[in-house]
């Protein structure tokens, strides 16, 4: 079973105490996150404790759709309304 948290904020930490006891209490090995600050990314990606398959940072998505915009070869998206 894999476990995937949405880590707001300095949350990500209560998620990662929450990942510590699913894995040592349930068995569960595998999770995943969506992360908004640089600084829990790395507190995640850095601790030994619990092993992350996937963790996707709020600010490199948001980066990654800023750059497709301003590419001078590609349309720009059709308004919503």
């Amino acid at each position: 079973m894999k476990i995937c948290f949405l880590l707001q904020r300095r949350f990500a930490l209560i998620g990662h105490a929450l990942a510590q006891i699913l894995q040592d209490k349930h068995g569960i090995n595998e999770f995943c996150g969506y992360v908004y600050l640089r600084s829990s990314y790395d507190f995640l990606v850095s601790q030994p404790d619990v092993k992350y398959t996937k963790l996707l940072l709020d600010e490199d998505i948001h980066n990654q759709s800023s750059a497709y915009a301003f590419q001078s070869d590609t349309k720009p998206p059709r308004p919503l309304f």
